[in-house]
């Protein structure tokens, strides 16, 4: 019998390109420049950079944790412990010259110094001050608020830029007494001139109150038919038709609207925050729907688990199991009971409960919105019953694994609702795992999901 691997798709090596993977840019005499490559040579070579440095160009380099992996390893860390992506940027800025105009991100930044010297500059808002944090980035600004303070960053230091602060930073001339290498000086006869590095960590990106209550009204009016979400009352309401002429209204402070939509909307505000403050379904269907986005997003964990010894051999009924990498799992969408407001262990056939995984995340599209030219296909489990021939098709649903060649990356995986306990035990438990029978009441159903998690390499068997 093949014991079980946990294999993640390939990484695409790439030969960057400018604009794509790199900007190049200068701010001269207050007013930002970009560099526009020739357009039959968009890729980034080694020689041009080179030429824009000495022009006083920054290099801005996107996502460099697609390409090396110690760089991935942290970032994985750090959205496991932050529960939320984190993109990177590197930035190479020649000395005495400034990259970017004065501006704001819509996403916090964490800056770590990893060669030369910057001075950081940290101001106020323009007027008009915005009330709140923004929500987009400002772009460059002509001109800034009052002065806040400034910094000049060596090689280790950290600074936090939360939402909305306005900053800018200048590379340093820097000089060393210490003793040059060979290698240093055979480095120097290019003429590049001295740099400073950077490496910007973003997170927080459309976590807010507000994206958040969006998440909660399209959980209610766009759930299921059928189900509990959709049967609350602010569900009904939220799925109600607006009256006719609504395109005639115009909204005037102080004064009640035509058809009483004023109050009518009030109304269902009202009604949906009693339901969300009442604990019921709203709010963690809205947070499941969020983690879809998260999980399915994020880096892939770091491939650090070498216990090969628990991924041997066959899952019996009293295996003891015990989830690899319990941080990029999550269980969703189990199914709801009308009466209790939690999954029913004794649903019907057909209902289930999702699991939603990292582990197959490709490293290569981490923080890239567009999709894939080519999607990969997936298994679906969902056909492996009572007839399905082990000898003929390679899968024993209570203790063989796949034989197929060709492995799946799911980005999720569904299994019956009755195992929806046994998961959150495994996978949101306190880690000392569960035995394969008590995954579910139903032995068939506690079996086949065994099997399934320890083929697709998310458990391994404690010996």
């Amino acid at each position: 019998m093949k014991a079980p691997q946990r294999e993640r798709p390939e990484s695409i090596s790439y030969h960057p390109e400018f604009d794509l993977h790199v900007v190049a840019s200068r701010f001269v005499d207050g007013k930002r420049e970009n560099y526009t490559h020739e357009a039959m040579t968009p890729f980034v070579e080694t020689e041009k950079c080179r030429e824009l440095l000495n022009a006083g160009y920054t290099l801005q380099v996107h996502q460099p944790q697609q390409q090396y992996p110690p760089l991935a390893k942290l970032i994985a860390r750090l959205e496991n412990e932050l529960g939320g992506l984190v993109g990177c940027n590197a930035y190479i800025t020649p000395e005495k010259t400034q990259g970017l105009a004065p501006h704001w991100d819509d996403v916090d930044v964490l800056v770590v110094q990893t060669e030369g010297q910057k001075k950081w500059s940290v101001s106020s808002t323009p007027p008009p001050t915005p009330h709140a944090p923004p929500c987009e980035p400002s772009g460059d600004l002509h001109s800034t608020g009052k002065a806040l303070f400034s910094c000049t960053m060596a090689p280790g230091d950290a600074l936090y830029l939360p939402r909305g602060t306005v900053h800018s930073a200048v590379a340093v001339a820097t000089t060393t007494t210490a003793p040059v290498s060979k290698k240093q000086k055979r480095a120097s006869k290019d003429d590049t001139c001295g740099v400073s590095c950077h490496l910007t960590f973003s997170f927080r990106h459309r976590q807010s109150y507000g994206d958040l209550i969006s998440a909660v009204v399209n959980a209610a009016t766009h759930a299921d038919p059928g189900s509990v979400a959709a049967a609350t009352g602010a569900a009904q309401l939220l799925r109600s038709s607006l009256p006719f002429g609504i395109g005639h209204l115009q909204a005037k402070e102080g004064q009640s609207e035509p058809n009483g939509l004023q109050g009518m909307l009030a109304g269902v505000l009202r009604k949906l925050a009693d339901e969300v403050d009442a604990g019921g379904v709203l709010l963690s269907n809205a947070l499941d729907d969020s983690a879809k986005d998260f999980f399915g997003s994020r880096l892939p964990p770091p491939d650090d688990d070498d216990d090969t010894e628990g991924r041997k051999g066959s899952i019996t009924p009293s295996s003891r199991i015990v989830a690899v990498n319990p941080g990029y799992h999550r269980v969703v969408r189990a199914l709801v009971n009308q009466k209790s407001g939690w999954w029913d262990p004794e649903a019907d056939e057909g209902n289930w409960v999702t699991l939603l995984t990292s582990t197959f995340n490709r490293l290569d599209r981490h923080m890239i919105n567009s999709a894939p030219p080519e999607e990969e296909e997936e298994v679906d489990f969902h056909e492996y019953g009572e007839d399905y021939d082990e000898e003929e098709d390679g899968y024993n649903p209570y203790g063989g694994c796949m034989e197929h060649e060709e492995f799946s990356h799911p980005k999720q995986i569904d299994f019956e609702s009755s195992c929806t306990g046994g998961l959150l035990r495994l996978f949101h438990g306190d880690g000392a795992g569960v035995v394969v029978s008590s995954l579910s009441s139903n032995a068939y159903h506690a079996q086949s999901c065994a099997n399934k998690l320890y083929v697709y390499g998310l458990v391994r068997i404690l010996q």
